[in-house]
Order: structure tokens, then C-alpha cells, then sequence
């Protein structure tokens, strides 16, 4: 439905060290085909198709400046699984376009609220 950034500011710390783990969920950091981004960054960006419709994943971001303790933030999410069970339907079947009135029905679709 659209992007999720996630963005971090460290005040006071020149270099940074940033880097993504996986938290929970199967999902493969080190195959590159599956990042847009690498997991050592400031930004983490998951190249589409790669996560199971139903699935839950959490990221952990970490981030430490030297000689300080590490900071870390977790970002959780469920992929939407997608609408089934439903049938549509075009009125008339047959018609010129521009000219002719369509009737698009959706019957019956099964959507599950909690994803």
C-alpha cells in the first residue's frame, strides 16, 4: 500500500556503524537479490515479491557510535494475504467501448481483516 521508511538521526557521532538483522521471520539478509539496499546501512529496502503473503517479519536496526553501546529499533510487520474466494463479472459480455454500459460485479470475496 506503500513505502515504510525508516530513517535515524545520531547527534554527536560522525561515523556510525548501522546495520540490519533479521529478528523474526524467514527471510534471507545475505542474498543480495533480495535487497535493493545492503544490510549495513541507514536504509533497508526489501526488493519486491521476495516476502510470503501471510508471513510476519521483524528487522532490528542497530546503530553505535564509538565506544558507546549499541542502540537498536525493531520493525514488525504481516504481508497482506491477498483477497479469494470470490467470482467477478462483466455485463453485458460483449459491448463497444466508449458506447456501451458495463456492470462490474465483486461477489463473495473473503478478505482476512487481521493482515
Amino acid at each position: 500500500r506503500g513505502d515504510v521508511a525508516v530513517t535515524s538521526e545520531l547527534s554527536e557521532c560522525l561515523l556510525p556503524r548501522r546495520w540490519w538483522t533479521l529478528v523474526a521471520g524467514d527471510y534471507n539478509l545475505t542474498d543480495l537479490t533480495s535487497l535493493s539496499t545492503n544490510t549495513s546501512g541507514q536504509f533497508l529496502v526489501l526488493n519486491p515479491n521476495t516476502v510470503v503473503a501471510g508471513q510476519s517479519y521483524t528487522f532490528r536496526f542497530h546503530a553505535q557510535c564509538e565506544g558507546s553501546a549499541v542502540g537498536s529499533a525493531d520493525l514488525s510487520f504481516t504481508v497482506n494475504v491477498r483477497p479469494h474466494s470470490g467470482k467477478l463479472a462483466v455485463f453485458p459480455t460483449e459491448g463497444t467501448a466508449m458506447t456501451t454500459g458495463f456492470v462490474i460485479e465483486a461477489k463473495s470475496w473473503t478478505d482476512d481483516s487481521d493482515d
